[in-house]
């Protein structure tokens, strides 16, 4: 059986294309597959999984109004354009959204085409693809049972959000981690992309955390932004900095970082919870229907995590990296609270092909 599967929150994506590829089903991805400097890292993934990927031209909304976004506004009638001529050469029996605007035009032809259409919502608060999708879809697979108001109940099932198992597999030093004290170390992490407001926050505080700490930084690429390059000229024994970080060197310092700042992905607050490791979460303010906040006041209140705002001072944060350190044993008991659903991406395969 062939299942299309439009680009959206590639992690969870990935976890249950891997199952159905397991069980003989046809993946294909839909997604963006270039961006400025080349391939998009959605792309170097899938590729590198040895999925097949379509491009994908569609456009989206914005909440401003730029050259960019007038740009994207004008591509939106090409996109359902494309979605039509993917679903009717691909021929596939479903489709499985993770929500975004790719994924809207797809659902929508594959609904008037008779596919089976499926969604999965990942975080707290559903973006508006997701929220239109659901209109039209079979089943709406939820993280978080506090999404469930969004949705027709009738349609809605608790799966869970598929996460990275592996992260709590045991693996090597980095090569490139040489350092040689024995200070405790305090990750900071922005997403695929890095974040340049923590960037910022980072570089003001430098001097001083990596007197105490030994910061281990991933400050993502962005070319308008020169955040790697500036700061990677910082880097010392106890200051290390990367563009990006595996799936390993990520499970490597989940599993001996003494707590982590970043922002509050679905994704990332989920993996937190799995390894148990204590955090400040730095919500995206933009984020669709402030599901980031959501997502950080939830770990706050769980008593794992502590919220600080990108437009805060820098010296808050320090003091807050203190409280944290000082807590973090008590906030490694309170995971216990939590419980994950770890056979997510089962679940949603049994519903698509039982």
């Amino acid at each position: 059986m062939k299942i299309l599967i439009p680009g959206g929150h590639i992690t969870p994506a990935l976890a249950v294309a891997e199952v159905l590829r397991s069980r003989g089903h046809d993946v294909v991805f839909v997604g963006r597959t270039i961006e400025a400097g080349g391939l998009s890292l959605e792309a170097k993934l899938l590729q590198k999984a040895k999925f097949r990927t379509i491009g994908s031209i569609a456009g989206r909304l914005t909440r401003t109004v730029t050259l960019s976004s007038l740009f994207h506004l004008m591509l939106i009638p090409l996109g359902f354009m494309q979605a039509f001529f993917i679903i009717v050469s691909e021929n596939p029996a479903i489709i499985l959204s993770f929500g975004g605007y790719i994924a809207l035009p797809l659902a929508f032809w594959g609904c008037i085409l008779g596919k089976k259409v499926y969604t999965h919502e990942q975080t707290m608060i559903p973006g508006l693809a997701n929220r239109i999708i659901a209109f039209f879809c079979q089943k709406v697979f939820l993280t978080f049972a506090d999404s469930i108001v969004y949705f027709d109940r009738k349609k809605v099932i608790l799966t869970g959000n598929p996460i990275r198992k592996d992260l709590l597999t045991p693996h090597s030093k980095p090569e490139w981690f040489t350092t040689t004290n024995a200070k405790p170390i305090l990750l900071v992490m922005g997403g695929a992309l890095g974040a340049h407001s923590i960037n910022l926050h980072i570089e003001k505080l430098l001097p001083d955390l990596a007197t105490h700490f030994t910061v281990v930084h991933q400050t993502g690429n962005v070319t308008a932004y020169g955040d790697y390059e500036r700061l990677s000229k910082h880097a010392s024994d106890t200051y290390h900095v990367r563009e990006h970080l595996t799936t390993a060197e990520v499970s490597y310092f989940f599993q001996h970082s003494a707590l982590i700042i970043s922002r509050a992905g679905a994704n990332t607050v989920l993996e937190l919870c799995l390894v148990k490791l204590p955090s400040i979460l730095i919500p995206l303010p933009i984020s669709g229907g402030g599901e980031q906040k959501a997502q950080a006041l939830w770990m706050q209140r769980m008593g794992v995590s502590k919220l600080f705002s990108q437009y805060d001072n820098s010296q808050d944060l320090r003091a807050m990296i203190d409280t944290v350190y000082q807590y973090r044993e008590d906030m490694k008991e309170e995971f216990k609270n939590i419980h994950l659903t770890l056979d997510a991406e089962e679940k949603i395969v049994a519903q698509l092909a039982p």
